[in-house]
């Protein structure tokens, strides 16, 4: 009798335990899936913000350039562009 006491005890006790490995097992599955469709997202938007810098550092070199500061004078302050320099 004591035998068959400590036999369903092992058998309930062991499918308790599949049971909780198998609900584990799929709260990691589900996280690792969470995870991966996140780092998906993040890398599509590493890539369109690589892009996006790569043009703002070529605008940014333009808008620095000699020959657009004179515009950017004649433009905003009213600087006007001399054709002719004398010089005494």
């Amino acid at each position: 009798m004591t035998k068959t006491i400590a036999f369903k005890n092992f058998w309930i006790l062991s499918i308790a335990l599949i049971l909780s490995l198998l609900v584990i097992y799929i709260i990691q599955v589900g996280g690792l899936a969470r995870d991966k469709y996140l780092l998906r997202a993040y890398e599509k938007e590493l890539v369109f913000l690589s892009k996006n810098n790569k043009f703002l550092d070529i605008d940014f070199s333009k808008m620095n350039s000699l020959s657009h500061i004179d515009q950017v004078l004649a433009k905003n302050s009213g600087f006007v562009k001399t054709n002719n320099v004398k010089y005494i």
